[in-house]
C-alpha cells in the first residue's frame, strides 16, 4: 500500500465496497427518452467473479461488478445507449503496489464507456 493510507477492509475487495458510495447508470442520453438510475449505499448490487481469462497470469483477479445489476424500466424497441458513472469517496487501493497510482482517487468517473444495444420485439 502506499505511504500513509490506511486500509479499512481485510482485502481489495472490501476496500473497494467501502469507498464506492455511488452508481449512476444513464440511458438513452441527450435524447428526449434520456433518464438515469442511480444506486447509492446499501442499495448497489454486487456481482463477483474469478476472472482467470481476463487476467490469466493472476488467478487472484476478481472482477466486481456494479453496472450491470441495475434495474432500469422496458426500453421500446430499437437503438439505446447506456453509460455509467461511479463516485468513490475515499482513494481505493488495491494492495497491488506502494504508488498511489495504483489507487482510484476521490471523484466522479465514467464507466464504462458508452454502449450502444438493440432491443428487439420479443415474437
Amino acid at each position: 500500500m502506499p505511504d500513509g493510507y490506511v486500509p479499512v477492509g481485510a482485502t481489495p475487495f472490501d476496500e473497494l465496497k467501502a469507498d464506492l458510495s455511488m452508481v449512476r447508470v444513464i440511458v438513452d442520453e441527450g435524447t428526449p427518452q434520456e433518464f438515469t438510475v442511480e444506486r447509492s449505499g446499501v442499495d448497489i448490487q454486487w456481482a463477483t467473479g474469478r476472472q482467470q481469462a481476463l487476467f490469466p497470469d493472476d488467478p487472484d483477479w476478481l472482477l466486481a461488478d456494479i453496472g450491470s445489476h441495475v434495474l432500469i424500466h422496458p426500453l421500446s424497441v430499437g437503438t439505446h445507449t447506456v453509460r455509467g458513472e461511479f463516485f468513490i469517496t475515499r482513494p481505493a487501493c488495491d494492495g497491488t503496489s506502494s504508488s498511489w497510482d495504483s489507487c482510484i482517487p476521490v471523484g466522479l468517473f465514467p464507466y464504462p464507456p458508452t454502449r450502444t444495444f438493440t432491443v428487439a420485439a420479443r415474437n
